[in-house]
């Protein structure tokens, strides 16, 4: 199967694997941004192509963006720079009439009750959006969401966003 979207997977990891496996045998054609050398080889072995770099190189993810139509943040859900320069790029993206999908990796913790400090008995609901629009901004990853549904609303339909919100991921990839 071909497929003419090209995908930047930002820390493509334990989550991020798995999903640039899954779009390489789907013909995408997928570049990682790794900060470690075994990481980049073993991407490359995948046949997807790497870019050496680190979260705080906005300048490098800023201009990767601006080369792929989707991108997946899967490194992080508490660094706000390198969301700001993955935005920056669709915002530049959008100017010139291009399309993006960004996917951002959030996690349930900005859904913690403190670990019972809080007792509630809230049960948040992902399909109603005043549920989740009610969390407090100070939650943890909240500031990062936040930031990314600020830009969402200002792009309108200039780009598809979606923050995902897994539970904690732990384990060994085999």
């Amino acid at each position: 199967m071909s497929n003419s979207k090209s995908v930047f997977i930002v820390g493509p990891g334990f989550i991020g694997w798995n999903v640039l496996e899954l779009l390489i045998s789907e013909g995408y054609s997928v570049t990682g941004f790794v900060r470690r050398k075994e990481h980049a080889e073993q991407i490359q072995a995948s046949g997807a192509s790497v870019i050496m770099g680190d979260l705080g190189d906005k300048a490098s993810i800023t201009q990767q963006t601006l080369k792929h139509d989707v991108v997946i943040q899967t490194a992080t859900a508490d660094h706000l720079p390198s969301a700001e320069a993955i935005l920056d790029g669709i915002k530049q993206r959008a100017s010139n009439g291009q399309m993006t999908t960004y996917i951002h990796t959030s996690g349930t913790g900005v859904l913690d009750d403190g670990a019972g400090m809080h007792k509630s008995d809230k049960v948040y609901h992902d399909n109603v959006k005043s549920e989740i629009d009610s969390v407090p901004d100070n939650a943890p990853h909240r500031e990062i969401d936040l930031a990314i549904t600020r830009a969402q609303k200002d792009l309108g339909d200039k780009a598809k966003i979606a923050i995902m919100i897994p539970p904690l991921i732990y384990g060994c990839k085999p």
